[in-house]
């Protein structure tokens, strides 16, 4: 299953857990909050997003709810291995995304990075 919606995307992350999601300002403060319910987190992420924030989750398992971006002190366990991949400021946006995609399509595979599994 791929999912599709935010709430899928959770359920998929960690199901019948909690996960911590964290809307930031850029530049400037971030809120954080810890669902179980996983469409109530969506709606509450829309919302932010909608509010000019950018959303921010947190792969790894908590200790428990967090009412700030976890630190590695608040991290349970390791589950995934993952990576930020960003455009290049200043560079056409077709171009960066095709470079990204090759990276996760095969190129970082080939140097001994597991395939991605989303």
């Amino acid at each position: 299953m791929t999912p599709t919606t935010i709430a899928e995307f959770l359920d998929w992350l960690r199901p019948g857990g909690s996960v911590a999601l964290t809307s930031i300002i850029p530049d400037g403060t971030t809120t954080t909050a810890t669902f179980t319910d996983y469409a109530e987190a969506e709606r509450w992420a829309l919302k932010q997003n909608a509010a000019g924030r950018n959303m921010y989750f947190t792969p790894q398992p908590t200790c428990g709810p967090v009412e700030n971006k976890p630190t590695k002190a608040d991290i349970a366990r390791v589950e995934f291995l993952f990576c930020d991949l960003d455009p290049f400021v200043g560079e056409d946006l077709d171009a960066e995304r095709a470079r990204i995609r090759k990276l996760l399509n095969g190129s970082l595979h080939g140097k001994g990075y597991p395939a991605p599994s989303i």
